[in-house]
This record gives C-alpha cells, sequence and structure tokens, in this order.
C-alpha cells in the first residue's frame, strides 16, 4: 500500500524528509526512540511566521519590479508544504509504531492539523496572487485543482480555521473507525455494522469530489469498471476459484521464520543496477520502520520524500514468510518513489501507477523463492503469490464496485443496507476480509479499485518473466521510471507508454487468463 490523503489544494503524498529535533526511526522502531515525544519543544509549524511571510508577500505583489522576489517567496511557500508534510510524516510513522501512547497520539493529531493549514494558506496565496497581483504569470504554473472561489471568496484568516477545523473533524472520524475496529471483545457482526454506520459518516462529511474517478486521477470511469469486471468474472475469476479450492486442501507449507529485509538485501541487485542502487539506498540511510508486536498497525506502506530524494517505508513484520510479499511490494514503491522529485503542493497521485509499481516488483521477486526453500515448496510459494495477485484484481474490483453504488448517493443507505450490499457485492465472489477490516474504505473512500486495475500489468509482468526474465525485469525498468505523482500519466496512458496493453480493451484480460492457466496448470503438473 502506498500511502496517501487527499486535500481541498491537491492530493498530496506524505513527505517525509530529515529535520533537526524530529525522531527517526531506523531498523527497528525501540523505545527509546518513541519516548521522544514525552519531551518538551517539539517541532511544530511557525503557523504564525507563515501568515507573516503571506502578508508581506500581499504587499510585494502589487509593487513594480518585484518578479525576483516574489518567485523566491512562491518557492518557499512550496518548501514550507513540504516541511509541514514532513512533520506530520514523522509523527505518523511513529504513532503507528506503537499507537498505545497518548503523547504520540497528540502530537500526530496536531502536526495534521498543521499540515492541512500550512497547505491551504499556500492555495490561498497562489490563487489570490494570480488574481490580484502584478504578476499572475509567477502564481498560475502553481495554481491547485479544484474550487478556485473557495479561495477567492474567503480572506486568509477564514481558510486557516477552516483547514484546522476540517483536519480535526476528519481525525476523529478515523479514530473512532480505529477504536471500533480494533476492538476484540465485541462480536465481528456488531463489529461491521458498527464501521457501516462510520464509514456513512465519512463520506457524509466528505465531498463527493474528494472521492470520485478524477480525484485519483483515473482515465476510465465506474462504467469502464463495470464492464471489465464482468469480463474479468469470465476469464480470470475462474483461475482464482481454482487456486482458492487448491489452497483450501493444500496447506502452503511455507517457511515459519524468514528475514525478508536479509532476503530483499541480496536479491535487489540481481534484477538490476537500478533496483540495487535503490536497496542500497535503502539499507544504508535506514529508511524503513520494522515495527512488530501488538500495539502498532499492521499494514505496510510507503512515504514519498519528494524533492528530497528519498522515501520511507513503514513495514509490520511477523517473522513469517507473508513479510517477503509486503517488504518487496513495498519496495516497489520505494524504487520508484525516491527518485521523484515533484514538490508535495504540485502532486497529483495516480494510485493506479504506484500499485502497479509495487505489484510488479512482488511478482519478480517470486523467481529467487528457490533460494529461501526446496523447489517444491517454492512452487507452492509462486502459487500462492499468484493467487494473491489474482485476488486482488478480484477483490478491488468488487470492493470498486461495492463503493460505486454506496457513493452515489450514502443518504439513502442505513448502516444494514451497506452490509448487505458489502456482503452481495463482495463476500459473495470469495473476498475475505470482512467490512470493517477493509481500512482504506475509511482512510481512502474510493481507494480500493486500484488494486484491482494494477494487479493487471503485475500479472502481464509475471507472465512475460515465463518466456524471457530478462525481458519481463527490462519492461519492469520502464514501468518504474514513470512518475505516479508528476501528472504527466494515468494508468492507460502510462501502459502505453511502457508498450503494455489496455487492459480495458475487450478481449485483453482473456489472452492473459490464457497464459495464467497455462502456466498454473505447469506449476500444479497438471
Amino acid at each position: 500500500m502506498k500511502r496517501y490523503r487527499l486535500f481541498a489544494v491537491a492530493s498530496a503524498l506524505l513527505l517525509l524528509c530529515s529535520l533537526t529535533g524530529c525522531s527517526f526511526s531506523g531498523a527497528d522502531a525501540d523505545s527509546a526512540e518513541l519516548s521522544s515525544y514525552n519531551e518538551p519543544n517539539l517541532p511544530r509549524c511557525d503557523i504564525e511566521a507563515y501568515k507573516a511571510k503571506i502578508e508581506d508577500l500581499r504587499q510585494n505583489w502589487l509593487k513594480s519590479n518585484q518578479e525576483e522576489a516574489i518567485g523566491q517567496t512562491v518557492q518557499e511557500l512550496l518548501d514550507a508544504v513540504d516541511e509541514a508534510y514532513a512533520l506530520y510524516a514523522h509523527a505518523e510513522i511513529d504513532y503507528y509504531s506503537d499507537w498505545t501512547k497518548d503523547a504520540l497520539s497528540d502530537y500526530r493529531s496536531r502536526t495534521y492539523e498543521d499540515m492541512c493549514v500550512v497547505s491551504e494558506m499556500t492555495g490561498w496565496a497562489i490563487v489570490n496572487g494570480e488574481r490580484k497581483s502584478a504578476y499572475p504569470a509567477l502564481f498560475a504554473p502553481y495554481l491547485p485543482d479544484g474550487n478556485l472561489d473557495y479561495y477567492r471568496l474567503h480572506n486568509l484568516q477564514r481558510i486557516m480555521f477552516y483547514s484546522r477545523q476540517s483536519a480535526a473533524d476528519s481525525a476523529l472520524l478515523l479514530d473512532d473507525y480505529y477504536d471500533v475496529a480494533y476492538d476484540d471483545s465485541v462480536d465481528p457482526d456488531e463489529t461491521d455494522l458498527a464501521c457501516a454506520g462510520l464509514y456513512l459518516d465519512i463520506l457524509k462529511e466528505t465531498s463527493p469530489s474528494d472521492y470520485d474517478y478524477e480525484a485519483f486521477e483515473r482515465d476510465y470511469t465506474p462504467e469502464d469498471v463495470s464492464a471489465l469486471y464482468s469480463e474479468l468474472l469470465e476469464t480470470v475469476y475462474p483461475l482464482f476459484v481454482r487456486l482458492a479450492a487448491y489452497f483450501a486442501e493444500t496447506d502452503p507449507a511455507l517457511p515459519e521464520q524468514t528475514d525478508a529485509l536479509q532476503f530483499l538485501r541480496e536479491h535487489a541487485e540481481k534484477l538490476s543496477p537500478e533496483i540495487g542502487e535503490s536497496a542500497d539506498k535503502l539499507f544504508s540511510e535506514h529508511l524503513y520502520t520494522a515495527a512488530k508486536g501488538e500495539d502498532c498497525y499492521d499494514g505496510s506502506f510507503t512515504i514519498s520524500l519528494g524533492k528530497e530524494q528519498s522515501a520511507l517505508m513503514y513495514l509490520y513484520l511477523d517473522g513469517s514468510f507473508t513479510d517477503v510479499s509486503s517488504v518487496t511490494h513495498e519496495f516497489g514503491h520505494f524504487h520508484s518513489d525516491w527518485r521523484d522529485e515533484t514538490p508535495v503542493f504540485l502532486q497529483k497521485n495516480c494510485i493506479d501507477i504506484a500499485e502497479a509499481q509495487s505489484q510488479s516488483m512482488e511478482m519478480l521477486f517470486t523467481h529467487f523463492y528457490g533460494d529461501l526453500m526446496d523447489a517444491e515448496t517454492a512452487k507452492r510459494a509462486e502459487l500462492w503469490a499468484v493467487f494473491n495477485l489474482l485476488d486482488a484484481v478480484i477483490s478491488g474490483f468488487a470492493i470498486g464496485m461495492f463503493e460505486a453504488k454506496i457513493m452515489e448517493d450514502p443518504e439513502q443507505y442505513e448502516a444494514k443496507d451497506v452490509v448487505q450490499c458489502y456482503a452481495d457485492t463482495c463476500t459473495a465472489v470469495g473476498v475475505s476480509p470482512a467490512l470493517y477490516q477493509v481500512t482504506h474504505l475509511y482512510e481512502q473512500p474510493g481507494y480500493y479499485v486500484s488494486y484491482g486495475v494494477s494487479a493487471l500489468p503485475a500479472l502481464q509482468i509475471y507472465t512475460m518473466m515465463q518466456d524471457d526474465f530478462d525481458a519481463a525485469v527490462a519492461q519492469y525498468g520502464k514501468i518504474s521510471e514513470i512518475s505516479s505523482v508528476s501528472g504527466e500519466y494515468r494508468i492507460q496512458s502510462a501502459m502505453q507508454a511502457c508498450g503494455m496493453q489496455n487492459y480495458f480493451e475487450s478481449g485483453t484480460v482473456s489472452v492473459l487468463a490464457d497464459a495464467l492457466d497455462a502456466h498454473i496448470s505447469a506449476l500444479l503438473d497438471e
């Protein structure tokens, strides 16, 4: 999973960079590092100083001969957004590493609000500078997408108030979700019902434009998804059912203990020099947090460092073989992200591209499973990886269809209706997580279908590997070089630029399914 947040100014990746005074988790998050948040004078954005900078800008933008000064100030505004995101990202990483500490939670909430305020203040300055200053051309390249009248009709103080209030409200909704979803003392059916109500609350508190397909930089529509899903049910779904039945009767017997980070360290360079360079950076600069135990977030995500040319991986590891898929998946994000210099304020997140990069990397590493286990077990592990990718396709599209139905008009649904819709749309086709377990629904409404769309390029890379592994790696190199945040590409245009297939064209997934069927049969010795 690549970590995203949506804001009124822009869809922006969280930025993490090294700042003096910020704790930084290295190889393993330990109590000594986390306890630093109990100390006074924790770093915060200086909102008043930032406001004064914008006021100075307003004074200058009507004066003559201020091109150089205004251009420099605009760059400082963009840098300030990066710094605000950085503070929040540090706080979130440490909070997720141990979310039992109230000090971590409080600090995370404060930096989140600061980040939203700075981002919205920058939007106000850019929009009004373009409209009211004598130098509109200096502001125009940075105009945010969306409702520009919002910034034009409100003064700076009002924008600050609205953004802080909105941030506080959204944080409270998510806190409520986590409190309910992780309460093991409650019956799962009751948890499902309670979370369904919270899901409706989140949708009702969010503008529909924040979770529509355009907000996710998609070049396909819900109608396109529906048509492709129908074809997937005929072609790919039988493969998913086949492997589900196989693993229902066959224990994968994967290694009980696996050092996934060491596996990555040893094999990355075998893929390509560029991938090896990314691994060297990851380990030499300790750009990952390996969280363990019950008191931390049990998922994994990657945070881009934007113009700092770096990124951070948060990994939940329990020592099992499944750690390998988590580590290699997030490393796929890291490999592409750390080279991307797009400032946070200007980022336009195409999740489909980002997930295609991570899921494809995950499949490339199946080539080395034989180094971890005997040949027969390696076969089962590879089948398990394929099954999980097929699951990503089916669950991604099924949950996407579910979300599309609910998001059409959340007001018409009650919690029980949401639970029933999820059962009819998702559980009925074998989607295994319960409604309350799909955290993306609550953190990022509208996100999940991207897992299904992006898994299709990964499956194509996997089928290419069977014929020519080096060619598949070279193809992956092209995918990984495309920015998922610059706004230059969306998934269909990105795949066209890479020489990959357009999976929304009728019949394309049928050809892919045939190739997968043949290889699955070979692995099963059928």
